[in-house]
């Protein structure tokens, strides 16, 4: 984990104390993807000091160009910009180069987030991440389509891989336990079982590429 991640990470638990576990999981993970974003673009940035706002533009504009949601992308600006505030750089939050309008952001609802991506739209941002080497959420995206499962389930999903294959194997519904609404289990029936062996193959080779 690189300087600024961690910087980002401990900021990110300080600012949301008292949180539910799920809200300082998908906080953290928010602001270190957005840090490693910073990484591969080789920006030698170590502190939350050093931030700018063509930073948070470029990693704004870089995941809109995958594909991500509108209201995905706005969770993910209210986790930096909690973490900014905690940081003391309340001005950078307040630019107007930031505000969702700005960012191209604006104009997104809860009512449209059930709705599932086409099977068009999902090979586009699946293709764009592999090439962009973000095997990891181009694994997870192929866990949301193929499975049924929601983001936060998919990036969760790695502790639950071994008992979905065996599940699917045996013709089961799988048990999903990480990332649920209210930390509820449920149960999801899985129609199309060689993909979605496939899939959950492809997810064991992302967390360990000397799987399969």
């Amino acid at each position: 984990m690189s300087k600024l991640a961690k910087n980002l990470r401990d900021l990110a638990f300080k600012g949301i104390q008292g949180g539910s576990p799920d809200t300082r999981y998908e906080r953290s993970l928010h602001v270190q993807r957005f840090a490693q974003f910073l990484q591969d673009k080789n920006i030698q940035i170590r502190t939350v000091d050093q931030i700018k706002s063509s930073h948070i533009e470029s990693y704004i504009s870089s995941q809109i160009s995958v594909g991500k949601s509108k209201r995905s992308l706005q969770n993910e600006m209210a986790s930096l910009r909690a973490v900014l505030r905690t940081a003391g750089r309340e001005k950078l939050v307040e630019s107007e180069r930031l505000s969702n309008k700005s960012l191209g952001l604006s104009g997104a609802t809860r009512a449209g987030t059930n709705q599932a991506m086409t099977q068009q739209e999902f090979y586009k941002a699946h293709a764009s991440l592999a090439a962009k080497g973000s095997h990891g959420e181009a694994a997870a995206l192929n866990l949301m389509f193929t499975l049924g499962l929601r983001s936060k389930e998919a990036v969760r999903a790695s502790k639950s891989l071994k008992t979905w294959q065996k599940q699917i194997a045996m013709g089961e519904k799988i048990t999903v336990i990480w990332g649920t609404k209210g930390g509820r289990l449920r149960d999801v029936q899985i129609f199309d079982l060689q993909t979605a062996l496939a899939s959950i193959q492809d997810a064991l080779k992302a967390v360990d590429p000397k799987t399969g």
